[in-house]
């Protein structure tokens, strides 16, 4: 910009363009007193856009990395079976222990006049259960702290956040798996009470029809699933005591879709509409039909009594921190709980079924 001056002089200007001509070797000065810049050459450079490619995640040295701040989470991690159970406080309690009763008093019943009155009583019986203890443990580095502080935010926090959501899917995973002795570990699964001709043992106790533990089961016979098996189903559950608006299906996304199959054919579609298919939570004669992503059984659908299948809460999910061993922020998420069922007569398994 010195030569937009005129109190310099056309001396200056040469001197000043010369010693640029003499260290770059990429311009030369002309016109009147050298007061023009020419672009002697020019040379362009390609991006080299390969430079970091042992690694794919990174761009050209020339480049910027710019992420999203959101993690977006590439898993499913509705657990919504789980969801559904009711939960019931058990906080005061060192067992799951509930009284049920099992039989009728006998002595009821039509009398003659003056016949003396039979007495009798009804029968009852003690149910207890274990605490399943679940945690999951969370570890970030401080060097990982500091340094997603400006792309992130607060990553241990968010950890703890995920790793809760993992246990709350480890637990849904439970509810699905055939496991039920009182020696084990984990969660009551589902499968396990409604299978009671494999699984003859429940809290202990042989599984009878005279203590109620025993559950019923349908063949499905290596068919589809009918309407016909899905109104035995209800009618079995309703026979025992269950009330309708308490009930639900539920099943893999294999089985709610062959069961939605069952009314395709049954569809009329009007002329001037273009939509298709069911919309809406599915019911069958007014019982829901829920799949759930962790219901690994794709030949079975189970039906359950939610007033009697329930989640006894000893310790709600809580994080508890642990002390410093090494530059990391550590800690745990823990919960102790149980899944019990009340009245397993209530519970229908319909087992091999087609699964397509």
């Amino acid at each position: 910009d010195l030569w937009k001056y005129s109190e310099y002089g056309a001396g200056v200007k040469s001197s000043i363009l010369r010693a640029i001509d003499q260290f770059t070797q990429n311009f030369k000065s002309g016109g009147p007193n050298d007061s023009e810049l020419q672009v002697k050459e020019l040379n362009v450079k390609a991006l080299e856009t390969d430079t970091n490619s042992t690694s794919y995640t990174q761009s050209g040295a020339e480049l910027n990395d710019v992420y999203q701040p959101v993690i977006f989470n590439m898993l499913n991690d509705r657990t919504t079976f789980f969801g559904l159970l009711p939960k019931d406080d058990f906080s005061q309690y060192q067992k799951v222990q509930w009284r049920a009763r099992n039989a009728r008093n006998s002595s009821a019943g039509a009398y003659g006049e003056g016949d003396a009155i039979v007495k009798g009583n009804t029968t009852r019986q003690k149910l207890e259960t274990k605490f399943a203890y679940y945690a999951v443990g969370v570890q970030v580095t401080g060097q990982m702290v500091a340094a997603s502080r400006g792309s992130v935010g607060d990553i241990f926090n968010m950890e703890i956040q995920d790793a809760t959501k993992d246990l709350l899917t480890q637990m849904n995973v439970d509810l699905f798996t055939e496991q039920g002795l009182e020696t084990q570990d984990k969660l009551i699964g589902l499968p396990y009470v409604t299978d009671s001709s494999t699984n003859t043992t429940l809290y202990g106790l042989t599984r009878s029809s005279t203590n109620l533990l025993t559950s019923n089961l349908i063949d499905g016979g290596s068919a589809t699933i009918t309407k016909a098996k899905l109104r035995e189903a209800i009618r079995t559950s309703e026979e025992n005591g269950a009330s309708r608006e308490n009930l639900l299906f539920v099943c893999s996304y294999t089985q709610k879709d062959l069961i939605l199959g069952v009314y395709d054919s049954t569809q009329r579609q009007n002329d001037v509409s273009s939509r298709f298919g069911f919309e809406g939570m599915s019911q069958f004669d007014g019982v829901p039909i829920h799949a759930d992503k962790d219901v690994d059984q794709t030949d079975e659908i189970y039906l359950v009594d939610l007033d009697c299948v329930r989640m006894a809460m000893q310790v709600p999910p809580t994080f508890e921190g642990l002390a410093k061993s090494d530059d990391s922020e550590s800690g745990f998420v823990k919960t102790y709980l149980a899944a019990y069922y009340k009245a397993p007569n209530r519970l229908v398994e319909i087992y091999d079924l087609a699964t397509s």
